[in-house]
């Protein structure tokens, strides 16, 4: 109760001083909004999942031009994309070089917070208990792949992954020989598909208390099943913690993943928090299980038993990254940063990369220093160390040009 007091103490005493600040008008704006207001197109579709999830699909309309799908990191949505400017965000280098350009939601966030079977909110165990990993692999991304190359006549499709963006494709394109023949181009931002050794501050504590307390069993006595950091007064109270204290808004980003602000336009920081969406306990649990065993492996139950009903083994199955064959699978570019606390490069060089067949790469696997985890998204200078990298490599897969955009 004292924490709480002085909470409010704090955000009431200087909440006349954060008033006269100036409001940057994208933290209440949704993705729509935010790329329309940039003079760029955009709607709003939904993609209907085989197990009956009601998934936001965002598209920013280029009919006829090659297709090219985005999907955002753990505890965020399709904003991740917007959050910059043109000129600077991905987005609208890939739009204005010619593609059909498209981000995805995963299930459970705000875009995607819907279910034929279940409702959030009277039923929030069965429907956040069916948002993790393994489903969105299973059915999310097949079903958005699947709805793309419908709509757009075309048979193949390019992917662009940050963070958990990249786990589920990675995870995908190893267990679904189908879904792996429709990718033709894979460009994996930071990532976190082995955690062995991150050194994420909230993995580490998350990670902490269950070793002593069994953190999960605690939410589960609660009934709570979702961290629901896109709870609008929780935004609102943020956001105004970072116009105030942008060093309240580092620690955050620190706390998460590594944080380092020297790349980052930190007036934009507001913004980057208004977009932070919500945490599924059961895919945090996932990545905590990782931390201990350090296998991709899907999610653990806990005992043989029910390991056994849904696997037909004790033990999880490894998503095994050997299947994925070149040929048969997408050409790849790898991108990982030396500051990135969560998607660590020393399990990026020990653990993912020798098991990559290295015909599947496009171009040797690019580490950036002084990169975080944040910075393949915001960063300023990411147009020039990534995304004409990915927008060229793109121009000559799909138009046969060799770095003619930039």
């Amino acid at each position: 109760m004292k924490y709480l007091l002085c909470f409010l103490f704090f955000f009431l005493f200087f909440y006349p001083s954060v008033r006269c600040l100036k409001e940057d008008p994208d933290i209440k704006r949704d993705v729509t909004q935010m790329i329309t207001s940039k003079g760029y197109p955009c709607e709003l579709l939904t993609v209907t999942t085989e197990d009956d999830f009601y998934l936001g699909l965002h598209n920013m309309p280029n009919p006829g031009k090659p297709p090219v799908i985005l999907w955002h990191g753990i505890a965020q949505n399709a904003a991740s994309w917007t959050c910059n400017f043109p000129g600077e965000d991905l987005i609208y280098f890939l739009y204005d070089a010619g593609f059909d350009v498209y981000l995805g939601n995963s299930r459970g966030n705000n875009y995607s917070m819907s279910s034929k079977l279940y409702n959030p909110k009277k039923d929030p165990k069965d429907f956040f208990n069916n948002c993790y990993i393994d489903y969105m692999t299973k059915y999310d991304l097949p079903a958005t792949v699947d709805y793309i190359l419908e709509k757009t006549g075309f048979e193949k499709i390019a992917y662009v992954g940050h963070s958990q963006g990249t786990i589920i494709n990675f995870a995908a394109l190893a267990s679904n020989p189908d879904y792996a023949s429709k990718i033709n181009f894979f460009a994996a931002l930071a990532p976190a598909v082995f955690l062995k050794h991150t050194n994420s501050s909230l993995i580490r504590l998350v990670e902490e208390f269950v070793d002593n307390n069994n953190i999960f069993d605690l939410f589960d006595l609660f009934h709570t099943y979702n961290l629901d950091i896109n709870n609008p007064v929780l935004k609102i109270v943020m956001s105004y913690l970072c116009k105030l204290l942008p060093t309240a808004c580092d620690s955050i980003f620190w706390m998460v993943a590594g944080y380092d602000p020297k790349h980052l336009n930190i007036t934009r920081n507001p913004v980057y928090v208004a977009h932070l969406d919500s945490l599924p306990l059961r895919d945090m649990k996932m990545l905590d299980q990782w931390t201990h065993t350090g296998r991709f492996q899907m999610f653990d139950f806990g005992n043989d038993q029910d390991n056994y009903i849904h696997y037909g083994q004790n033990t999880p199955p490894l998503y095994q990254l050997s299947n994925i064959i070149p040929g048969k699978a997408p050409k790849m570019m790898i991108f990982y940063g030396g500051n990135d606390l969560l998607a660590d490069p020393y399990d990026v060089e020990h653990y993912l990369l020798p098991r990559l067949n290295p015909d599947l790469f496009w171009e040797k696997p690019i580490f950036i220093s002084d990169y975080s985890h944040a910075d393949f998204l915001w960063a300023q200078n990411a147009k020039d160390l990534i995304y004409k990298k990915i927008v060229n490599a793109l121009l000559q897969l799909d138009f046969g040009k060799v770095n003619n955009y930039f």
